[in-house]
């Protein structure tokens, strides 16, 4: 038995980019010390399609980027991905086990879910509201709403045991990509921001009488800043019969950038229309472009550039709610189910140690950086 976590948000808004910059953070930073975790969805599995294999193509569109500007690009998730976690006390072979669903953007439409998926709905305690932040503060209410799917995770949340909870649950907020408002100072403004564009969903949620409600912000990529909005666009080239389409964004009449941010000049034969990729729903999704700051902010010792901040937070708030939440329960369920068979064999003594010493090194934050408990 594992630990259940569910992510949640639209497709593309870059889910699996904050679990790796968790995982990185977590590897590699002052917490390693209390907590470490291994990637054991490695087995069986792609790289591409781990953990592992994200924190990769993340530290290589940072550390090389090839040009100025940018447009990140990634592959969206089109199934249902479970990561496979194992918490460690380092220095001794005492572990738990904790699984991330990673859901697509589609996964909010009831006919596609499968009884395994289902299942593992009922079964999860946590609930991770991925939100893309450039969208969120740049964009009408329109294109917030069709981008991180709003409205569906209404639907889709307040139908998840709801009626009858008689159990606590923990639904995080997540705005991600938030180098730019957190480096400006405006951090505070995306906390606002999310409050009223999800309120009636917080308003729901705060109804039931076991809910915890957060908003913990992230720096995906640390030093990777949003830096415009622009119309979504394709280029062809008509005389080689469409064949490598290429997005970008029209610069002029006569010049567009493509998605690696260089400039070209359209060319006879070029033909530049609308993306018909970049609509959701009825909504067409303008383009988010990027740049990586060559004066960083913050630098990762081991991946320079690379430096996702406040990712940690995640792992940390979801671990310190399952501990508080099994030590209500004792001995109620946990003590039924045993409590091995939850954290497999750190004992209660062990995690109480380890979260003593996190707060010793002040790595659990609250009311700071735009963290904060509803």
């Amino acid at each position: 038995m594992a630990l259940k976590v569910m992510m949640l948000g639209g497709r593309s808004c870059g889910k699996t980019s904050a679990l790796a910059g968790m995982f990185d953070q977590i590897i590699n930073g002052p917490i390693r010390q209390v907590f470490t975790i291994a990637d054991t969805t490695s087995y069986g599995m792609e790289i591409q399609d781990t953990l592992t294999g994200k924190l990769l193509e993340l530290q290589n569109y940072v550390e090389n980027p090839p040009t100025a500007m940018l447009l990140v690009e990634s592959c969206s998730v089109r199934r249902a991905c479970t990561y496979s976690l194992k918490l460690q006390i380092p220095g001794t072979s005492k572990a738990m086990n904790i699984e991330f669903l990673d859901c697509p953007g589609e996964f909010f439409k009831f006919d596609v879910h499968n009884a395994e998926i289902n299942q593992f709905v009922s079964e999860s305690d946590v609930y991770v509201i991925a939100v893309d932040t450039p969208y969120l503060m740049e964009c009408s209410e329109s294109i917030v709403n069709g981008v991180n799917c709003i409205s569906d995770i209404h639907n889709f949340l307040v139908h998840i045991d709801c009626h009858d909870l008689k159990t606590e649950k923990f639904v995080i907020f997540v705005p991600i990509k938030c180098e730019k408002w957190m480096n400006e100072g405006k951090i505070g403004d995306v906390v606002d921001k999310i409050k009223s564009s999800y309120n009636g969903l917080i308003t729901q949620l705060k109804a039931y009488q076991y809910m915890n409600i957060a908003i913990i912000p992230i720096e995906t990529a640390g030093n990777m800043e949003f830096i415009e909005m622009t119309d979504a666009y394709t280029m062809y080239n008509s005389a080689g019969n469409n064949q490598n389409p290429q997005k970008c964004a029209k610069v002029s009449d006569k010049i567009v950038r493509l998605s690696n941010g260089r400039l070209r000049i359209i060319k006879d034969g070029d033909v530049v229309k609308k993306d018909d990729f970049m609509v959701v729903g009825t909504i067409r999704k303008p383009m988010a472009w990027f740049a990586v700051r060559r004066n960083p902010l913050r630098t990762n010792p081991y991946c320079g550039l690379y430096a996702p901040y406040n990712c940690e937070q995640l792992f940390l708030h979801i671990l310190n709610f399952w501990f508080n939440k099994a030590m209500k329960m004792i001995p109620g369920i946990f003590g039924v189910i045993g409590w091995h068979q939850i954290f497999g064999t750190i004992t209660q003594r062990d995690m109480d140690n380890c979260f003593v010493e996190l707060h010793k090194m002040n790595s659990v934050k609250n009311g700071v950086d735009g963290i904060e408990y509803l």
